[in-house]
């Protein structure tokens, strides 16, 4: 199971001309761990690494322009369906909602989280 949000909904237009919605679902993640160097360093190495990595974070705390976001979204879901497809399938999909997602025997399950 994957815990997916939809990140956009937008509306097209198929070849036959019936209106349709692409619905973009992503996956979040935690960003990556801080980036330390690699095998055994000399402790002036570490040290300094420690100390960049302190003042970046109190840059981020205290300087707009240097805040990142705590979670990285990856693209997992991207659905194009029509009208009537979105209508037989019987979720209605909102940008920021929440679906767990579970891949199982051939087939995709959502469940909307509350």
């Amino acid at each position: 199971m994957v815990l997916l949000r939809v990140a956009r909904v937008e509306s097209f237009e198929t070849v036959e001309g019936e209106l349709g919605r692409r619905i973009e679902l992503v996956e979040e993640k935690p960003a990556t761990a801080s980036i330390t160097p690699a095998g055994p360093q000399p402790e002036e190495v570490r040290l300094a690494h420690e100390l960049a990595q302190t003042m970046f974070q109190a840059m981020q705390m205290h300087i707009p322009i240097f805040r990142a976001s705590r979670r990285v979204r990856s693209p997992k879901i991207i659905l194009f369906l029509t009208e009537a497809e979105c209508e037989e399938l019987g979720l209605e999909f909102n940008v920021n909602q929440l679906y767990d997602v579970e891949f199982l025997n051939g087939t995709i399950r959502f469940k909307r989280v509350e």
